[in-house]
């Protein structure tokens, strides 16, 4: 690697610059360049603002009634798990973030149900993110390598990568997680390099925390403060010592606070499905498809396409020790590793970059526990930072090298090769990033096009077809379109792939139904029973095959097994006040009725009831209270 340049060579390596007077902050070049930011984040997701709510949004805000009670629900956000105010009953991985889901709550309780408020807000997070980025980074290598923080950052800024997490609104507690693990490590090296005071020290301490009740898998910047001092600062193994435990003291109170929280503490259920290295036979083929994952990071940083929302079963395929890839990517982290351990001594900024990489990648390597899914985009937002900074490393000592050689002759000509890399490069992916965007505007948009990129995803078949069925889904029987006959041509895709999957089962059901062929749908509906007896999903499919049959009794018992499974199923108490409201048992449709609008408060056809029953009990006034809120709806 080669060295900065000479006019920096006589001063202490970590020594602080001497204040310069530089006059107004919107003059300085960082306020400019942080401008430069703002706006180059607003051009490249910009379009994102536009679109609704996909995919792990759902959870998050549009069916989260926690979210959707706005200022009202915080006290419950608090206090309950990451999933507990979805109206699904999956809660297979409860977690403890509360800060992503208050910001949407306060969102809602000031601006309503829109998606284009949601989206909005989490363009600005990640443009936040990407000035702070620049700031931390132009903190520590303004004086060494100048150019390299703003270079860096605009690669990070644009990167497509980073779509899933901006584009989706769920992608909020990423964007979250790391502003404020960035802001406490900006903080800490003020702090050490210019003394600012107990407000910079508590400022970081709460920073941290806030960052981990936003992800917790920023827990690994514990590792990183102790880094950030060795490399950059003049800090002494005390004081080195009391910055790590300034972020490890409220790291493990927000353990403690999550055990707590969460009964049972946290458990991964982690299936084949979501991470097919679950599928391997034997142990030796398990590792060996860990180490063949591994490439996926390294080569997604370096070009990212395809892009897709889905890694899963067949996307990503078990492979043994004969698999050229595994010693590929052996080869590349262990020279990853050589590299960093050879410059920690000189303090070597590429080594700096590899190990925050590294580190940040640990919780999604496999190493320590299967993570959830083989491969996402959005888990790689993270560990990106330390990527996209050794890539810009690299570049910019490619360019020293060239002129130390004598092949570049004048400063300003590196100057103009490095910016035309940069914008070249910049440039490529800001495209990419912002011809993705869009896909990620409806379910429908997500799904459809990425089947096409993986069309051996068996959860991309299964997801698009169930998206198609659920678009054709009306109160009686549709034809068999053609939409329904491009869905099942997937369900029959996703059976290929993986014969006799209750998921897949349940699909084919939901496809019968809603073409009227009710002996079918049932047949499909038994073979998932007899799998999962208790299914409540599939036991609200078989109430509503009832209910259209007119058969109210079959119908309110099936109604009732699916809610003594999952109490707060809002569309299965929707469809048993129906019932109730049907048999003249109007104070019972009223009480399931009003329960399930708390449940999911934009389920219009539970305020059309609820005026309906009160009409009929003669109140007028509440009839036309729940008129008013049903046309106070977001058009859908």
């Amino acid at each position: 690697m080669a060295k900065p340049t000479k006019k920096n060579n006589k001063k202490k390596k970590g020594a602080p610059s001497k204040p310069k007077a530089t006059g107004p902050f919107w003059k300085t070049p960082l306020a400019r360049y942080s401008l430069l930011l703002l706006v180059l984040s607003f051009l490249v997701f910009g379009n994102s603002i536009s679109n609704g709510f996909t995919y792990d949004d759902k959870p998050f805000i549009a069916k989260n009634y926690l979210v959707q009670q706005g200022f009202a629900g915080i006290p419950t956000l608090l206090t309950t798990d990451f999933w507990a105010g979805y109206t699904s009953n999956s809660k297979a991985n409860p977690s403890y973030r509360p800060v992503p889901l208050i910001t949407l709550a306060v969102e809602h309780g000031i601006f309503g149900l829109s998606a284009p408020t949601h989206h909005f807000f989490n363009v600005l997070w990640y443009a936040l993110t990407v000035v702070l980025l620049y700031w931390l980074l132009q903190l520590l290598f303004k004086d060494r390598y100048p150019g390299l923080a703003l270079g860096a950052a605009i690669l990070f800024c644009v990167h497509p990568l980073h779509t899933e997490v901006v584009a989706n609104i769920k992608g909020r507690d990423d964007i979250l997680a790391l502003f404020f693990a960035l802001l406490s490590l900006y903080l800490i090296v003020q702090q050490v390099q210019q003394k600012k005071g107990l407000v910079y020290l508590v400022g970081a301490a709460v920073a941290f925390f806030v960052g981990m009740l936003s992800k917790a898998h920023i827990l690994a910047f514990v590792a990183i403060v102790p880094l950030v001092l060795y490399f950059f600062t003049n800090a002494k193994p005390a004081e080195l010592l009391k910055m790590t435990a300034l972020v490890l003291v409220p790291g493990l109170l927000f353990l403690g606070l999550q055990s707590a929280i969460i009964e049972g503490g946290v458990v991964q259920v982690v299936g084949a499905l979501e991470n097919p290295i679950l599928a391997a036979e034997t142990t030796g083929e398990r590792w060996a498809t860990i180490i063949h994952t591994w490439l996926l990071f390294l080569q997604k940083l370096v070009w990212p396409l395809p892009l897709s929302s889905d890694y899963g079963f067949q996307v990503v395929q078990p492979v043994g020790w004969s698999a050229p890839g595994v010693y590929i990517s052996l080869l590349l982290y262990g020279l990853l590793a050589y590299l960093a351990v050879r410059g920690l001594r000189t303090k070597a900024p590429y080594s700096f970059a590899i190990l925050v990489f590294l580190i940040t990648l640990a919780p999604i390597s496999h190493i320590l526990f299967p993570y959830v899914v083989a491969f996402a985009e959005r888990a790689m937002f993270t560990p990106s930072w330390g990527g996209l900074l050794l890539l810009t490393l690299a570049g910019y000592n490619a360019l020293e090298y060239a002129q130390g050689k004598g092949w570049i002759k004048q400063v300003a000509q590196k100057h103009r090769i490095g910016t035309i890399l940069l914008a070249v490069v910049g440039l490529a992916f800001a495209i990419i990033s912002f011809q993705r965007n869009p896909a990620w505007e409806s379910d429908r948009t997500l799904f459809g096009t990425d089947v096409k990129t993986m069309p051996e995803s068996l959860r991309l078949n299964l997801l698009f077809a169930n998206k198609l069925i659920d678009e054709n889904t009306k109160s009686q029987p549709v034809p068999m379109n053609a939409e329904l006959l491009q869905a099942k041509e997937h369900l029959d895709q996703a059976n290929t792939i993986r014969p006799n999957l209750p998921k897949v089962a349940r699909a084919y059901g939901n496809l019968y139904k809603t073409t009227g062929a009710f002996k079918q749908a049932y047949q499909y509906y038994d073979q998932v029973l007899a799998a999962e007896p208790s299914n409540p999903n599939v036991l609200f499919s078989n109430g509503v095959i009832a209910q259209m049959h007119k058969d109210l009794t079959t119908a309110e018992n099936i109604y009732n097994q699916s809610l003594e499974v999952f109490p707060n199923y809002p569309v299965a108490l929707s469809n048993l006040g129906i019932i109730y409201g049907s048999t003249d048992r109007l104070d019972q449709c009223i009480e399931v009725l009003e329960k399930a609008i708390k449940l999911q408060p934009n389920l219009r056809s539970a305020y059309d009831n609820l005026e309906r029953a009160y009409n009929l009990k003669g109140d007028r006034e509440k009839a036309a209270y729940y008129k008013r809120l049903r046309g106070q709806l977001p058009q859908e």
